[in-house]
């Protein structure tokens, strides 16, 4: 059973995943207003062995939200009663887009973008 300061962080990711995965632990406890020592308990809670694996699933399970072949089944599945499949995909994918923009600004983007850069 989660705490009321653990569950405070799991909303908090809950509901900014897409953005979650590219903070340090501070960062998340700050959000989520609670200790840092909050946050790592948490995780130790989950399973993990550390912030670092944690923050590698979150990771994971936001590309595989984002990803392609999911992305395609769900528009088809949405268009099955008739109308174009091609349009559904692309207002999806702005909807996403849109999305994206107002919850990662153009700094956490970079860091993200020079994090994939930097793993092996």
């Amino acid at each position: 059973e989660l705490t009321p300061s653990q569950r405070r962080v799991a909303q908090y990711i809950y509901d900014n995943a897409n953005e979650a995965f590219l903070l340090n632990s501070s960062q998340i406890a700050k959000t989520a207003n609670v200790s840092e020592a909050t946050v790592t308990r948490f995780v130790s809670h989950l399973g993990f062995s550390g912030f670092s694996e944690f923050k590698r699933e979150i990771a994971r399970q936001v590309l595989e939200n984002f990803s392609t072949t999911k992305r395609l089944a769900e528009s088809a599945q949405n268009l099955e009663g008739g109308g174009n499949v091609f349009s559904g995909i692309l207002k999806g994918d702005m909807e996403n887009i849109g999305t994206l923009t107002a919850k990662i600004s153009d700094q956490l983007f970079e860091e993200a973008v020079n994090k994939l850069c930097s793993v092996e």
